[in-house]
């Protein structure tokens, strides 16, 4: 499978070179992050390549806090890193089986999972960002868990963040309409 590496000044790289091809041909490609990747190395991409930006409602107003913090400083979160992972829950065996399979955001400190929801977006931009595993959780009689390594697509690791970043600060998407 084809690989392209994110760079943490918000261009693609495809290979050896920096690209600035088409980044739609790209969804497909397994992603991976250039060490020391942040999520403002996220955000940038998105400035980078605007067309991206037409994927989620959400970018433009992402795209708006991140420029409205520039240079502004962020109290410290106390955490280590970010990491984006990957679920599977197969859920109820023996009787009528389920499988759920979703990406996750979480902070980590001191090796254990921290929920973001207690930070704000603006907090989260000079963390380091890594890709993490894939947990398989079965829940049945007894609850099992797996960990496994796993690769992700760069539209599951676009939409993933995105759909994560979306509950940071309640968007105006989020925004319940009357």
């Amino acid at each position: 499978m084809d690989t392209v590496i994110l760079l943490n000044d918000g261009h693609i790289q495809g290979g050896q070179e920096k690209t600035e091809q088409e980044p739609l041909s790209v969804l497909g490609y397994r992603v991976q992050l250039d060490e020391g990747y942040r999520l403002a190395g996220y955000l940038r991409m998105l400035e980078r390549y605007p067309v991206l930006t037409k994927l989620s409602p959400f970018f433009p107003e992402f795209l708006e806090r991140f420029h409205a913090a520039d240079g502004k400083e962020q109290p410290p979160t106390g955490l280590d890193r970010l990491e984006f992972a990957k679920t599977v829950e197969m859920i109820g065996y023996p009787g009528k089986p389920r499988l759920d399979i979703y990406n996750t955001l979480y902070g980590v400190r001191d090796n254990e999972a921290v929920d973001l929801k207690e930070f704000t977006f603006e907090s989260l931009f000079d963390l380091p960002l890594v890709l993490g595993g894939v947990k398989h959780i079965v829940f049945g009689d007894t609850m099992e868990i797996f960990n496994f390594q796993t690769m992700y697509t760069f539209f599951e690791f676009l939409d993933g963040i995105t759909w994560e970043l979306s509950f940071q600060g309640a968007p105006a998407q989020c925004a319940i309409r009357r």
